[in-house]
């Protein structure tokens, strides 16, 4: 069965961090896709005043699964007031508008709230 799920234990946050060359530091937070003790995929994120930065994503090229782990990551902010998703460099951008989380133009999920309420895929 497929698990999308934190990591709090530090020494494995470092592991999965250097595999993916993501630099490690205080605030760093992962999300993973854990299939019978198989990761499958990643998110690294912050979490910044306004909210997350998503540092890094990788579904090893799987759309829904990419989707998946960036919702639940940024689930984290559900019912918080400062909710902007902002995204690294590092994040395919092109992805990002291809699932919907941007649209033309766009930088930023201004409100991850609004975007949960207002998802069509997170209403079924």
């Amino acid at each position: 069965m497929l698990k999308l799920m934190p990591v709090t234990n530090r020494e494995a946050l470092e592991r999965y961090a250097a595999a993916y060359n993501v630099p490690v530091d205080e605030g760093l937070c992962l999300t993973i896709a854990d299939q019978r003790g198989e990761c499958l995929g990643v998110c690294f994120y912050h979490f910044t005043p306004e909210g997350m930065q998503i540092e890094y994503a990788d579904a090893n090229g799987d759309g829904d699964l990419f989707d998946g782990l960036l919702r639940a990551s940024m689930a984290a902010l559900m019912d918080k007031p400062e909710d902007t998703v902002t995204f690294s460099d590092r994040v395919d951008h092109e992805l990002l508008r291809a699932w919907s989380f941007l649209k033309e133009g766009e930088v930023c999920v201004k409100s991850a709230n609004a975007f949960f309420e207002t998802c069509k895929k997170c209403k079924n």
